[in-house]
């Protein structure tokens, strides 16, 4: 009888247990929630009224503008000490010639009264040094092209750049470009889009660039220039029909991440940042073209401050 009390015991411990683990539990499964996250705009900026006239916002209607037709090439300002070495090389073996060619000329003046020999060796020198001309002028005109050597005041603009009153600009279009005779007019602005000139077309360089394979050509700005080794690109305006664009004012102009940018006004508080193509920088505007229209309104005071504002809230972190 002893026995059998702890063996009804432990049957009746080992069923709870079988019945507890082989019955599924009653508990419904809650659904699985997910935390709730709020996702930034991809673009935008949103201001109050009291933000924007903090930062001295402010916004207008582009003004249109009829882009006269150009080509972009691309370049810098020449270290023209060696146009002044060979320049000088140059016009110090053509007074050798004409003394050489000179002394031939007096030589046969002589006639019979003179030796041959002497005739021979006056001869002989002025074919060498007219041999020494060729061979100066063919270094010359292969390293700087046929229209630069041929200029008249060649001796006069090369010390002209070497005291840096002018500075001589190569540029170089892409291959795919085609320049239709010389061009009305050409502008030269600073890489970095600070300063602007305008230029004087010389003529064709002798080579093209490895990398741009097109047309290049050797541009002249006088007063005041950018010094030697200034990357700049040019626009040689030619013939053609106009393209419609927009008159911004500086200020309302960006450039970031290297491309250019102007701030819409989207609504009463929003901004959105738009790319724009600089056709060109003027004194005090720029003139553009891009995916704008005249009735849309854009921001001409505070746009730094909008970049500035759409960074930081970028870089917040969530």
């Amino acid at each position: 009888m002893k026995r059998f009390f702890p063996a009804v015991l432990f049957g009746l411990i080992l069923a709870g247990a079988l019945a507890w683990f082989f019955i599924p539990s009653r508990k419904e499964s809650q659904p699985e929630t997910k935390p709730v996250t709020t996702e930034k705009p991809s673009s935008g900026l949103n201001l109050s009224q009291e933000q924007q006239k903090a930062a001295g916002i402010a916004f207008a209607k582009p003004a249109r503008a009829e882009l006269e037709p150009e080509i972009k090439a691309y370049g810098r300002v020449l270290d023209a000490s060696g146009l002044a070495t060979a320049v000088a090389e140059f016009a110090a073996a053509q007074a050798t010639f004409s003394a050489s060619s000179k002394e031939f000329e007096r030589q046969k003046q002589i006639g019979e009264d003179g030796a041959a020999k002497a005739l021979e060796a006056a001869e002989a020198a002025q074919g060498r040094d007219r041999a020494a001309v060729d061979l100066v002028r063919a270094k010359l005109w292969a390293n700087w092209g046929p229209d630069l050597c041929a200029r008249a005041d060649l001796a006069e603009l090369s010390r002209s750049i070497l005291l840096q009153q002018s500075a001589l600009v190569r540029v170089d279009m892409n291959a795919s470009e085609l320049l239709k005779g010389k061009p009305g007019k050409v502008s030269v602005t600073s890489s970095s889009g600070g300063k602007q000139w305008e230029a004087e077309f010389v003529g064709s360089a002798s080579a093209a660039d490895l990398q741009a394979q097109g047309a290049a050509f050797f541009l002249l700005i006088r007063g005041s220039p950018p010094l030697p080794g200034t990357l700049v690109f040019a626009r040689l305006r030619g013939q053609g029909q106009t393209q419609g664009g927009f008159r911004l004012p500086r200020t309302a102009v960006l450039q970031y991440e290297g491309k250019t940018w102007i701030y819409g006004h989207e609504g009463e508080e929003k901004f959105e940042r738009k790319p724009v193509e600089v056709w060109r920088w003027e004194a005090d505007s720029v003139l553009v073209v891009g995916n704008l229209d005249s009735e849309m309104e854009i921001v001409v005071s505070g746009a730094q401050q909008l970049l500035s504002e759409e960074m930081r809230t970028s870089n917040t972190p969530e």
